[in-house]
């Protein structure tokens, strides 16, 4: 009976390993769809951003710069969400948990946990939420969290490329595939395209 009974507790908590498996990798799988579906959107916005910059299209034009602000929000939001470091949230973070020696391959890990912590201070205090102490001097939560308007610009464009980075050498690790098919198109690359484009909703 003491055999018995060993052996069936062994094939439960094999079952129930085996089960716990293959939900860590559906939700690793589900994990990865959905922040490459983020990360590409990320691009997208930001290559926009700089064709609209690069374009020096005339400051009066209401309709662009709404445009513009509302593209720069989407890349904050985008940024606060794959970032955010929770046990709750299957992050960028959650990846990296999961699998950091792909993950953090050709990735500096390091800076990007940096700016993760620093942007979580400013989507705490003004970005997603209105802090009413705050309210007062909103730019002096950027310069508490170190990030200066003259060089944000720079450490969002690396963020979404060490991102982006990350993701591809998952898709090619996981499935031996490319994240998409633009996959390895740079920022300035998409952005000379948006710039083309742009250029044609004007002549129209």
């Amino acid at each position: 009976m003491g055999w018995q009974h060993l052996r069936k507790n062994i094939r439960v908590v094999t079952m129930n390993t085996q089960k716990r498996t293959r939900e860590w990798l559906q939700r690793f799988q589900h994990a990865v769809k959905r922040l490459t579906a983020e990360a590409q959107q990320m691009r997208f916005d930001w290559a926009a951003v700089l064709a609209m910059r690069s374009a020096k299209l005339h400051p009066s034009n209401l309709f662009l710069q709404t445009a513009a602000g509302a593209l720069q929000s989407d890349v904050m939001i985008r940024l606060i969400r794959v970032l955010e470091d929770s046990r709750d949230t299957a992050s960028f973070w959650y990846l990296n948990r999961c699998k950091p020696d792909c993950v953090g391959s050709g990735v500096d890990i390091q800076w990007l946990k940096d700016f993760s912590g620093r942007l979580k201070k400013i989507r705490d205090r003004v970005f997603v939420h209105i802090d009413k102490n705050d309210v007062f001097q909103p730019e002096q939560v950027y310069a508490n969290a170190n990030i200066s308007i003259a060089e944000a610009n720079d450490e969002i464009k690396r963020a979404i490329e060490s991102i982006w980075s990350a993701l591809k050498q998952i898709h090619r690790n996981q499935e031996g595939s490319t994240a998409a098919p633009n996959a390895d198109q740079s920022l300035e690359s998409l952005a000379e395209d948006f710039k083309r484009d742009l250029r044609k909703l004007i002549d129209l």
